[in-house]
């Protein structure tokens, strides 16, 4: 443990893993109040920015590669603290969005006027729509009941499950999460509402995104963090219909690279999941969700027969839908192109799915109440299509589960990222 004094005005930046306790004075964290006996512990691949409001003396633990730096200046710009200002005389309620490139601060910007607003006395909530960071793969709502330090260390108000860790080819289900959140925002009577949006910011899909975002939401106002007016393609189509303010980046904001990122959202995946058990499901028993899988009938009789004639053994499970027909082959004995043929000869109209226990198993699922509610996350273990049962590992209680929302990452019972599979696979 070591000693470091902080004079007023100082910032001290600890790259965790580390444990801060405030021996004597105050400090500020993102706009939060740090005081004396508080202890902070700050994870692997997470760091902090601790101005000091007074004198302060801090003790402090250092892990493995942790370090610290003193500065001598705020490590929040002046234009950040004057635009606070300016918000806390604006008319409430209000909504502001956030855009800006990846490692600009956007969510340590949101963080801080936060904490201010809700330490001036505002219902304060950020939605979070960045699905990579803080809860993997979720559209999340946050009501400030006290300031926030680190938001991946406090439960979402409210989420919606997209299941992917970027918006590419989910852009709908990023809407419909978003208009879920704006709404339960609306019914908390929040007064100050914050947008943290992805660094997804070049391309013509990000500009159809971004551009649907601010159609949708209408926000009062566009804060825009950048370094050099990068976002300028993004933001002029608003420039006549929403106030914008173009603030600075941090010159101390950390970047992160991907095997940091990838940390986190296991990390955070391996929380979720602590305390996990598994539970089955007879097929009858739930809803599926962004899956052709349980919303058909299944195949007997004639066409049962038929379809064996083809295979040449009777599959696990044949499935029929409207506008597509799912068939559950062996592992041992997977189809040939030839049947495939025959079977597409059969069906000319319906697009043919071939799936397996294997392509399933692993899959991370959100799981939801009759109410449409985020209970939590799952991890598919095992689909038995003869006996038409799914197990799913998972600390959320059985009985309170309506529907299995499949998502399209792959990952271990401990949070640990495999693969990333296209939607709509099975």
């Amino acid at each position: 443990m070591s000693i470091h004094k902080i004079k007023s005005g100082e910032t001290l930046i600890v790259e965790g893993p580390a444990r801060i306790v405030v021996d004597e004075g105050e400090l500020t964290l993102i706009g939060a109040p740090i005081r004396q006996g508080d202890a902070i512990v700050i994870k692997k691949s997470r760091h902090v920015a601790m101005e000091g409001a007074t004198d302060s003396t801090l003790k402090i633990s250092l892990g493995a590669s942790a370090h610290v730096d003193l500065l001598n200046t705020s490590s929040i710009p002046l234009e950040w603290k004057e635009l606070a200002a300016t918000l806390n005389k604006h008319i409430l309620p209000f909504c502001a969005v956030f855009f800006g490139d990846v490692d600009t601060g956007k969510t340590t910007f949101v963080t801080y006027l936060a904490n201010l607003f809700y330490q001036w006395g505002k219902k304060t909530a950020i939605l979070s729509t960045d699905l990579g960071q803080g809860f993997p793969g979720l559209i999340t709502l946050y009501q400030l009941e006290t300031p926030i330090i680190d938001m991946a260390e406090i439960t979402p108000t409210d989420a919606f499950f997209v299941g992917s860790t970027t918006p590419d080819c989910f852009e709908n289900r990023v809407m419909i999460g978003i208009e879920a959140m704006l709404k339960k925002a609306e019914s908390l009577g929040i007064e100050a509402l914050f947008v943290d949006t992805t660094g997804w910011v070049y391309g013509f899909k990000a500009r159809e995104l971004k551009k649907s975002l601010i159609q949708l939401i209408q926000p009062d106002l566009l804060i825009v963090v950048e370094r050099e007016r990068e976002l300028e393609h993004l933001i002029r189509p608003f420039l006549n219909s929403t106030k914008v303010h173009r603030m600075p980046v941090s010159p101390k904001i950390r970047y992160r690279d991907r095997t940091d990122r990838k940390f986190l959202r296991e990390s955070m995946l391996s929380k979720q999941l602590s305390g996990s058990d598994t539970i089955t499901f007879h097929f009858k028993e739930v809803s599926f969700l962004n899956s052709f899988l349980n919303t058909g009938e299944i195949v007997s009789g004639p066409l049962s027969e038929k379809i064996c004639e083809i295979v040449g053994y009777v599959p696990k499970y044949v499935e029929l839908c409207q506008d597509a027909i799912l068939i559950a082959e062996d592992p041992e004995t997977p189809l040939s192109e030839n049947m495939i043929e025959k079977f597409q000869e059969e069906f000319p109209h319906l697009p043919i799915q071939i799936i397996n226990a294997k392509i399933i198993e692993n899959v991370l699922v959100g799981l939801i109440d009759l109410q449409n509610t985020f209970l939590g996350y799952g991890v598919i273990t095992n689909i038995d299509f003869f006996k038409h049962l799914i197990t799913i590992y998972t600390p959320v209680s059985k009985e309170h589960i309506a529907s299995i929302q499949f998502g399209s990452i792959k990952v271990t019972q401990d949070g640990q990222e495999l693969c990333w599979i296209h939607p709509w696979t099975f």
